[in-house]
């Protein structure tokens, strides 16, 4: 199983856009997937029509919270789990209560690791898990990069878009040096690129040439991209012919074969 956070150190980069999209097209492609939603406001599960406002439905606090096999609280990963979301698509899902669940659990020595051992409970489930990270530097954040192998960063067009990275880089650098462990970079996409402005223009050459094969390609900008969230689909399901369903394509086959992913058809 790899685990691949998607993050970002700002918002508006079209983070849980890729995030949720990545892992309908791989799931569909390679089997199962699971989506983890890390960000507070649980965009993730919101983009797939999915919300836990009113029910009683367990999701990241209790993944958090009752983690630990030896408390009588503790629940298993498999209970927590919203299953098949979409075909092969699985999905943790989140909500403000996370900040709870920080606060909850600052105290343990191991905290930073709760969510790499919860995810290690399924690991023989899934192919792939991918993270929607919340663009806050947090614990919840730092326990989202510490539970991947890899790191995708989506980038925009707009000023101090390489610092975005470089900030992100900065901090993957400092929890290895104070944790003994950070994700590998897998890539950096350009998102929201419109040839007919500059900055895009000027984006994808410079993303090319400072990242190299770390460049992970680029998401037109699309406005069936920003529609098909309100309706709770993929863009698969909206426009499965729009620009942005096969820049996503793209970007899933680029993920496909540098994860050694096993297609499932």
């Amino acid at each position: 199983m790899m685990v691949l956070a998607i993050a970002a150190e700002k918002g508006g980069v079209g983070k849980t856009t890729t995030a949720v999209n990545l892992a309908a097209y791989l799931a569909d492609r390679v089997g199962k997937v699971l989506l983890v939603d890390m960000d507070s406001q649980g965009q993730a599960g919101m983009f797939l029509g999915f919300t836990t406002e009113g029910e009683d439905r367990a999701g990241m606090y209790e993944m958090l919270v009752f983690s630990d096999p030896l408390d009588p609280t503790y629940r298993p990963a498999d209970e927590l789990i919203t299953l098949n979301v979409r075909d092969g698509l699985d999905l943790i899902p989140n909500n403000p209560r996370i900040a709870q669940a920080e606060l909850e659990i600052a105290g343990r020595e191991d905290r930073h690791m709760i969510l790499a051992e919860r995810l290690k409970e399924v690991s023989d489930r899934y192919q792939l898990v991918i993270i929607d990270v919340g663009p806050t530097v947090n614990l919840a954040s730092l326990l989202a990069l510490y539970a991947a192998d890899a790191v995708i960063v989506p980038v925009a067009p707009g000023a101090a878009t390489r610092a975005g990275v470089e900030g992100l880089r900065t901090r993957l650098r400092a929890m290895r040096d104070r944790l003994g462990y950070a994700p590998a970079l897998m890539g950096v996409l350009a998102t929201m690129i419109d040839r007919r402005e500059r900055l895009s223009r000027n984006l994808v050459p410079d993303l090319q040439e400072t990242y190299g094969p770390t460049y992970a390609g680029h998401i037109r900008r699309n406005v069936h991209l920003a529609e098909a969230p309100e309706r709770g689909l993929t863009i698969f399901e909206y426009k499965p012919r729009s620009p942005g369903a096969i820049d996503y394509m793209a970007l899933g086959d680029w993920v496909a074969e540098r994860a050694e992913l096993v297609p499932s058809r």
